[in-house]
């Protein structure tokens, strides 16, 4: 915690005499100590939706620890209640003072409802997808310069510039952040993002400090043990490396030809969905060439992209996951 600028909560008034804060520098240090940077907003490169042979950076709303529903009820909502006394026996247990933490914490409560308020609510698949350049990404959310701070984000093997085109998944919310972020003090954001890391630490660390996050997973789920550690392990190598852990189980277990027996089934069935359509007497000619122009457009995706085999592909991906 000190490396990334030390908890309020816990350092008191000494904090306040930290003139240099930048949240944005916080999770720089986050992503530089192996922390996820996914607090503020989402930071992501993943498939383009509209292309899936293109790879594109992704910004999106953040997950709050609190799901939507309860939040969206306000602070004495049960759920969000109990949330807050878990941060606050987070902070009191790592040694701030239970009155500060109290108050403090609650702050940063509300500053999480503030963070929902912001974004749009999600009805609508399309409404995720607005790609413009990163010049564009400043017009909307004028925070800092967009392309530098991505730039320290990525490996240094990749570099973009102004022009980068990146997918902003949540308009509203970028639009509303710069607002919310001025109008909340230093020491709130700070909090916030500090009691995110003691979080996303809380299952590696000591077993009183994992006793109060299952409390919390009690009330949020009902679950009422924590998981045996193999099992956590597993679940963490498979999130964490999914790419690598798909390669191992499609070489196991997918490569007796199932897939492409699959394909020349697809390829049968397309073929013979052509001759259907062809031989319609109801349908005019002008109408069965465009119902088998969208039908030649329709992308198959069976099992497993080719990709995923070739180990030189998932040694990239695991490096860009790990930097």
């Amino acid at each position: 915690m000190k490396e990334m600028g030390g908890w309020p909560v816990l350092e008191g008034n000494d904090w306040n005499s930290k003139k240099d804060f930048k949240w944005i520098d916080i999770i720089l240090k986050r992503r530089k100590i192996g922390f996820s940077i996914n607090t503020i907003f989402i930071f992501d490169v993943d498939v383009n939706v509209q292309n899936s042979s293109q790879w594109m950076i992704w910004l999106d709303q953040p997950i709050l620890p609190v799901p939507q529903e309860y939040l969206l009820q306000g602070l004495n909502e049960s759920d969000v209640q109990a949330f807050l006394q878990y941060a606050i026996d987070l902070a009191v247990l790592l040694g701030a003072n239970k009155t500060t933490a109290k108050k403090e914490m609650t702050e940063v409560v509300g500053f999480m409802i503030d963070i929902f308020n912001a974004q749009e609510e999600r009805r609508f698949v399309h409404h995720i997808h607005n790609v413009m350049n990163l010049t564009q990404l400043y017009e909307l959310a004028p925070l800092f310069n967009w392309t530098n701070v991505i730039n320290k984000i990525l490996p240094d093997t990749i570099e973009v510039d102004d022009s980068e085109l990146v997918n902003v998944g949540d308009v509203r919310y970028f639009g509303n952040l710069t607002n919310l972020l001025k109008r909340t003090p230093e020491r709130v954001v700070a909090n916030y993002l500090m009691l995110r890391g003691v979080i996303q630490a809380a299952s590696f660390l000591s077993k009183d400090i994992r006793n109060l996050d299952l409390k919390f997973l009690r009330t949020l789920s009902g679950r009422v043990t924590h998981l045996p550690r193999w099992e956590q392990c597993i679940a963490m190598v498979s999130r964490s490396l999914s790419y690598a852990v798909s390669n191992l189980y499609v070489k196991h277990y997918l490569q007796n030809g199932s897939k492409e027996k699959v394909e020349i089934l697809v390829r049968y069935l397309r073929n013979s969905f052509d001759d259907m359509l062809k031989g319609l007497e109801w349908m005019d000619d002008e109408t069965k060439k465009q119902a088998l122009k969208k039908e030649r457009a329709i992308n198959s995706y069976i099992g497993y992209p080719e990709e995923l085999l070739h180990d030189e592909n998932i040694i990239k991906l695991i490096m860009f996951q790990i930097m």
